[in-house]
């Protein structure tokens, strides 16, 4: 791989080569009680190589838990919420067991290995969504769950208006938000977290509360770090942290609490 440069004198050339890049595989696995063990596999790929995102087919997906080895089969699966594709899924779902390590192994067929370990977190509930209003009656909601204080706890917070997906990618996305915190600040207290006065009589608001693992929280963030620097020449160059050895990614297991109310 070549990259040209041109200095402010037109008749200077520097060529300089640079190092061809070596792709590595590129894991998503979520692990949800109840749902099919589900994997997205494919490529990273190099600065200048383009946007589009190699899928990667005829690699080996197996989950281990105690004595069970759950082998994912290849082919295209929809979240049923719309929001995720996966290339590999089992045929047999994850079991509530908060306790068990489960262990990933993807095989490429070049011979290349990928690796990881996570447990499944348990549910962190919410309390009752409130509502609250200003003078110009436009409401604003709000959510509350305890925080266990013996542990170190990790949330993904996200908001929906009116749907959690609608696929019409004329129509502006349902996601009104979501973020990440944890509790260095509040252990063991309750967290609350309102919204501004922007929801009117008849609108549907949908939060959902994500008990996340620490290995999938710092994943979230790296990705958002490293794409608030793409493009940015001033900007540190995001890294993706990744539990995944052998590649990239991340294999987690996670539970979410959710609720609806319509603004009266």
């Amino acid at each position: 791989m070549f990259l040209v440069v041109w200095s402010c004198a037109p008749q200077k050339e520097i060529e300089i080569k640079l190092p061809e890049y070596e792709r590595q595989l590129v894991v998503e696995c979520f692990m949800e009680v109840g749902k099919p063990f589900r994997l997205l596999l494919t490529e990273s790929v190099g600065f200048y190589e383009g946007a589009d995102t190699p899928i990667v087919l005829g690699a080996q997906v197996i989950i281990s838990h105690g004595n069970v080895h759950d082998t994912l089969v290849p082919g295209l699966y929809l979240e049923p919420e719309g929001t995720k594709i996966f290339n590999f899924q089992s045929t047999n779902v994850v079991p509530e067991d908060y306790a068990t390590e489960y262990s990933l192994q993807v095989t490429h067929p070049d011979g290349r290995v990928a690796t990881g370990r996570a447990t499944v977190t348990a549910k962190s509930n919410m309390g009752a969504l409130l509502l609250s209003y200003n003078a110009d009656s436009m409401a604003s909601i709000t959510m509350n769950w305890p925080d266990d204080g013996s542990q170190k706890d990790y949330y993904l917070v996200s908001l929906h208006k009116g749907t959690i997906f609608h696929g019409d990618p004329d129509l502006d996305s349902p996601l009104v938000f979501d973020f990440t915190l944890d509790d260095r600040i509040g252990n063991g207290e309750n967290f609350t977290i309102a919204t501004l006065f922007d929801y009117r009589h008849g609108d549907t608001l949908i939060s959902t509360l994500y008990h996340i693992d620490y290995a999938y929280w710092r994943y979230l963030n790296s990705l958002d770090d490293a794409a608030s620097s793409n493009g940015n020449p001033f900007a540190q160059p995001g890294v993706i942290h990744s539990n995944i050895t052998g590649g990239l990614g991340i294999l987690t297991g996670f539970n979410y609490d959710r609720d609806t109310i319509i603004v009266p």
